[in-house]
């Protein structure tokens, strides 16, 4: 940085240095203009003597009228001469400011600049000063040298203080981070939750608290993980053994048994397998979902008919609870784009996740209309008076693996696998609309879903 900060005064210290040049070629050529207009060549001849006194790198000042002959010179003797070398011809021939490097007879090297004196938009003469290389390479680098200290001095003060600092900082972080690395060690070794106490307002703070959700996520993962497995178990054991009670209960009824009770305990089984096949169905559903591969194919239907034969189907179960299934549809839903049997399995998983955990006595309603903030959108609402989810599960209810917990005489159940909604997340995703959910613990719940146009 000091580097290019000194390369960078350089190039300030010559750009000043020619301003300077600039500046007083400038003053030359107003007083040059005021001298010709009031035809006063003494107060000109004045100015460029003390031009030439006062500054050590003018050699020379003149100013030349529109013949290229000499008016003023700091050397009186060269006054009425005409110029005819080729510098001065160039000069003279300048349409505006020009820079030229120049050899004095006796060897010295001169820089010279010159403007024209106009007046009123007409060129009425040149004005030239020659400056002293030598003196303006000196002026230069004494600045240079000057700057050049000063920044070399405060470059290692720095350097020194960054030195120390990066020391101290370097001892600052390597206790956070060993007591980080054993906490990640521990992790490692299975002791999930594990937390760091988390102190000040930096980076390592930051990490260690990304550190500490990190640890608690991967601690709340492998409950859900516990849960789902035993959720899983009791999925595929409880239809079995029903299968497996019933077969064996007709296996020693024999046939006179069978014709009292084979064919209402034959529905029994066939209602367990179909159990069986809704729950490895939601198995593959949600594999495909996570491989990319589950597909919709959109038809324009009609959804009430959806909505009115998931409702029949759910009649009995909500008649053995004594809940009251009612719907509210609106009389002018279109035909939507979609695939009517993904649709279906939504408002199944909602229904039947509504009747899980209503009272007997509650109410569950189904509503379909134009949304309110989107016409374009059909809002669903599946609506209960259940026990309603807590607070801290509404916002993660969708995610795979979730499990919905409802407080029922004031004791917390948890029911299911938690692949229902997730499914229904992604299906109502795939076709373009949204899904949440609204709920108060004991007030029920309320999950809606929306439908492009």
């Amino acid at each position: 940085i000091s580097y290019f900060v000194m390369i960078d005064e350089e190039t300030h210290i010559l750009q000043q240095e020619k301003e300077t040049q600039i500046s007083m070629l400038k003053g030359l050529v107003q007083v040059g203009k005021e001298s010709i207009y009031r035809e006063d060549d003494l107060f000109l001849t004045n100015y460029v003597k003390l031009l030439k006194g006062t500054n050590d790198t003018v050699i020379y000042a003149m100013v030349v009228d529109v013949e290229n002959r000499i008016i003023s010179h700091s050397e009186p003797g060269l006054i009425y001469e005409y110029v005819k070398d080729k510098a001065g011809l160039r000069a003279f021939g300048s349409p505006g400011l020009i820079f030229q490097p120049l050899k004095m007879d006796n060897g010295g090297e001169v820089v010279e600049a010159a403007l024209p004196i106009e007046i009123r938009g007409r060129k009425v003469g040149t004005a030239r000063i020659g400056f002293s290389k030598e003196e303006i390479d000196e002026i230069i680098n004494k600045s240079i040298r000057t700057y050049r200290e000063q920044l070399i001095t405060v470059a290692l003060l720095v350097f020194i203080v960054s030195l120390l600092g990066s020391m101290l900082l370097s001892f600052t972080i390597t206790n956070p981070i060993r007591k980080l690395v054993k906490v990640v060690g521990k992790v490692g070794r299975g002791n999930l939750g594990v937390r760091i106490k988390v102190r000040g307002n930096n980076e390592l703070s930051w990490l260690a608290g990304e550190f500490n959700k990190m640890s608690g996520k991967l601690k709340e993962l492998d409950q859900m993980k516990r849960d789902f497995t035993a959720g899983v178990t009791h999925e595929l054991r409880s239809p079995l053994v029903a299968i497996e009670s019933y077969i064996n209960e007709m296996i020693r009824g024999g046939e006179e048994g069978f014709k009292k009770h084979g064919r209402d305990d034959l529905y029994v089984i066939k209602n367990n397998v179909v159990r069986l096949g809704h729950f490895i169905n939601d198995l593959l559903d949600v594999a495909k979902i996570e491989s990319a591969r589950m597909k919709v194919v959109k038809r324009k239907s009609e959804l009430k008919p959806v909505i009115y034969e998931v409702t029949t189907l759910f009649k009995k179960a909500c008649s053995e609870k004594n809940i009251k299934l009612t719907t509210e549809l609106s009389d002018d839903l279109p035909e939507l784009s979609m695939d009517a049997n993904r649709i279906r399995q939504v408002l199944t998983n909602l229904l039947s996740n509504a009747i899980k955990f209503e009272s007997s006595g509650g109410h569950i309603k189904i509503t379909a209309g134009k949304s309110e903030e989107n016409p374009s959108f059909i809002r669903v609402t599946v609506k209960d008076t259940g026990v309603g989810i807590p607070p801290g599960d509404i916002e993660n209810i969708f995610e795979k693996f979730r499990q919905v917990s409802g407080i029922r005489d004031n004791v917390i159940e948890t029911r299911g696998t938690g692949l229902g909604l997730f499914i229904v997340k992604s299906i109502v995703e795939l076709h373009g609309g949204k899904v949440w959910g609204e709920s108060e613990i004991g007030k029920g719940s309320a999950f809606y879903f929306t439908l492009p146009v």
